[in-house]
Formats: structure tokens, C-alpha cells, sequence
């Protein structure tokens, strides 16, 4: 009733008048308990704007804590901001909320082009166990590798990075300033470090690039009893579980800036990788956890059913 008086008034009928004419041809509703005078009028209108400029300071406050937690995380995008706020305020708000704050404040996601390939044909190094399938029912069950650049003033910087396809953990890295077999084989070291114990039997996919087709390297991967996996030459998406990774990784490493020294990358992103990326960062396909927190449920959940049985 009151938001037709609102609307008569804006058209200029005072609200008293509109008041009494609707009391008089509404006789039942008056009967019921419920007036339209000009006195009740007018609490309403307090209380309607009341409410809109309580919904307009939540808004402010909302936007500014999603501002203060994007200058605290300059690397992360709107998804990671969400997933965060849900994760420790409690919030439910969605990702395009988030970005119009940022926007709103100047705050824009860095997105890179992706590169494209073009397959060539097969040389008949390897064989391509994974055709484009990238999950796995259980850790180990299937590593994907590669190597990737980054430059600064000192040259070239090159990280060759282990993932897990269970739960897209990274866990081999190996760094160093030239991109070598011995690279290659050094984050497989360091993979069978990290797990503690030798997965034999895990397909280890890569592209088909010299490092991996070395002799040192599947040397290295026989010795474990881990079956070597490789791509199309040329064929980018063959691997697209580690190039879609080293993508976000790029964007996230470069958004500091620059760097002087091979040393600075290196402290970037093994920082990046093992706190951020491993731990803290939430990823859609795991349910809006971290790799070490999907990790932590597999583990549970294998615990909880041998203690059933």
C-alpha cells in the first residue's frame, strides 16, 4: 500500500490526502488492523530508507575488505578471493561480485595469451599412455612434467616442476640456469624424495623434448620403476596439465615485477609453489581446496575405511 503512496507522491499528490482517500475504499483491510494514515506514512519511508542506506554500508565494507585482502595477495583473482572469504569470514559472494570491487578500485586479474601449437609428426621416441586423459583415481598413479623459462637481468632462469594428476600437487622441483637433462632428472629426485617412497609403476608423462628422450633421464625413471609417457612433438596440449600450471604460475611469479638475478626467481617461485600454490591456494576442481588439503581427505578417507573394516 505505502509504495503506492510513494509513487503518487513523487507525481504530486500530497501524501495525507492519498492516505485518507485509500483508508476510505479500503474499509476491510482497516478492520484487519492494518492503517494507512500519513503518521504511518512516514514510518515507513524512515524505516525503508533506513534499510537502503544499511545495505548501501554493508556494500562499502564488503568491497572494502575484498580490496584490502586483493592488495594483500596482488597475485590472486577474484575465484581465490571468494574462495578465501568464504573459507575465513564466512561469506557466501560470488566471483563477479568480487571482480566488480576490484574493478571498481583498479584492480585487474593479469591474463596471458595462450600460446598455440601445432603437432608434429610422431618420431617414434615414447609412448603417449595418457592421450588427453589428465585425472587419476589416487596419488602416484600418474606424475606430468615439464620445464619451463623465466628471464632476468642475470639471463635465462629454467624450472622444471612434477605434478600429481590426483591432486595436482606439485612434488618434484628441480631449478637451475640451464635447461638439462640433468634438470629433468634432478625434480624426479626430488619427487620420490618428497612422497618418502618410490611409486613404481606411475606413468610419468612429459612432451618429447631432448631432456626427457635422454638417456640419463630414463635411466633415472627405469631405476624407480616409474613408465615413461610422452605427447605429439609440437603438441602443447598433450601436456595441457602442466602447461595450463606453469600459465598460472607466469602470471602470478611476474606480477612482483621483474628480476635481477636467476637467484630472485628461484626464491619467487619456490615460494609460490610450496606456499602458496601447494598449501593456500583453493582450486575449483578439488572441491575449493588446496592440494595439500585434498591430499589430507584422500589420507582420511583411506584411514576411515580400515578402521571400518
Amino acid at each position: 500500500m505505502y509504495p503506492l503512496v510513494d509513487e503518487l507522491r513523487e507525481e504530486g499528490a500530497p501524501a495525507h490526502y492519498t492516505c485518507r482517500i485509500l483508508s476510505d475504499a479500503l474499509p476491510k483491510v482497516e478492520k484487519r488492523g492494518i492503517t494507512c494514515d500519513a503518521l504511518s506514512y512516514r514510518t515507513w519511508v524512515r524505516h525503508r530508507d533506513g534499510q537502503q542506506s544499511q545495505s548501501a554500508e554493508k556494500r562499502a565494507k564488503r568491497d572494502e575488505v575484498i580490496v584490502e585482502h586483493s592488495l594483500a595477495e596482488p597475485k590472486w583473482g577474484a575465484r581465490m578471493i571468494a574462495r578465501d572469504l568464504l573459507e575465513k569470514r564466512g561469506w557466501k559472494i560470488s566471483d563477479s561480485t568480487v571482480n566488480r570491487a576490484r574493478i571498481a578500485h583498479g584492480i585487474r586479474a593479469k591474463i596471458k595469451a595462450k600460446p598455440r601449437s601445432y603437432p608434429k609428426p610422431e618420431t617414434g621416441v615414447g609412448l603417449d599412455l595418457v592421450r588427453r586423459d589428465f585425472e587419476a583415481d589416487a596419488p602416484d598413479m600418474l606424475w606430468f612434467t615439464d620445464i619451463t623459462e623465466y628471464s632476468s637481468d642475470e639471463g635465462k632462469a629454467y624450472v622444471c616442476a612434477v605434478k600429481d594428476a590426483y591432486s595436482r600437487a606439485i612434488v618434484g622441483l628441480a631449478l637451475g640456469p640451464r635447461m638439462t637433462a640433468g634438470l629433468a632428472v634432478q625434480a624426479v629426485h626430488n619427487a620420490i624424495a618428497t612422497r618418502g617412497y618410490v611409486p613404481a609403476g606411475c606413468v610419468v608423462h612429459s612432451d618429447r623434448g631432448s631432456q626427457f628422450r635422454s638417456k640419463k633421464y630414463l635411466r633415472v625413471l627405469k631405476a624407480y620403476g616409474l613408465v615413461q609417457s610422452m605427447g605429439q612433438v609440437g603438441s602443447s596440449a598433450d601436456n595441457a596439465a602442466m602447461e595450463s600450471f606453469f600459465g598460472v604460475m607466469k602470471n602470478n611469479v611476474y606480477a612482483t615485477g621483474g628480476f635481477r638475478t636467476r637467484d630472485e626467481v628461484f626464491r619467487e617461485v619456490r615460494w609460490w609453489i610450496l606456499d602458496t600454490y601447494n598449501c593456500r591456494r583453493p582450486q575449483e576442481a578439488l572441491g575449493g581446496r588446496s592440494p595439500a588439503k585434498f591430499e589430507l581427505a584422500f589420507i582420511a578417507s583411506l584411514e576411515s575405511s580400515s578402521g571400518r573394516e
